[in-house]
């Protein structure tokens, strides 16, 4: 398996073959990245959760490779905002899992799930 930094490297020296290389401003990245991720959205907009498995399966080598590029987007826009997208993320989970403790998530269902966050909000 690639580490992420390994993955990192590969999108930032090959920038170029992901279209990326004219991209100067975060600006640029978001938009594209939004581009990106509405190919994606264009798949799914209508399905019913068992159509979209179903597109899901038919169309998996689409959504793999805007997967890719969606990632690719995101490193890149981490880089120019001088961010570590790994640190970043453990981070967001870190404070997830003290907002939203899984234990007391535990065998409940998502409304009740629901009403526990409203109440550790009050």
């Amino acid at each position: 398996m690639v580490s992420y930094s390994e993955v990192r490297k590969l999108v930032l020296v090959n920038l170029e073959t992901f279209k990326l290389g004219h991209l100067k401003a975060p600006e640029q990245v978001v938009l594209s990245l939004t581009w990106q991720a509405t190919k994606l959205t264009d798949l799914f907009i209508w399905c019913t959760p068992e159509e979209s498995i179903k597109i899901a399966q038919i169309k998996l080598p689409i959504i793999q490779e805007t997967l890719a590029m969606l990632m690719a987007h995101l490193i890149y826009l981490a880089d120019l905002l001088k961010m570590d997208l790994e640190v970043e993320y453990l981070r967001k989970m870190d404070k997830n899992n003290d907002k939203y403790p899984v234990a007391k998530a535990s065998g409940r269902d998502y409304e009740k799930i629901k009403d526990a966050v409203r109440e550790n909000k009050k």
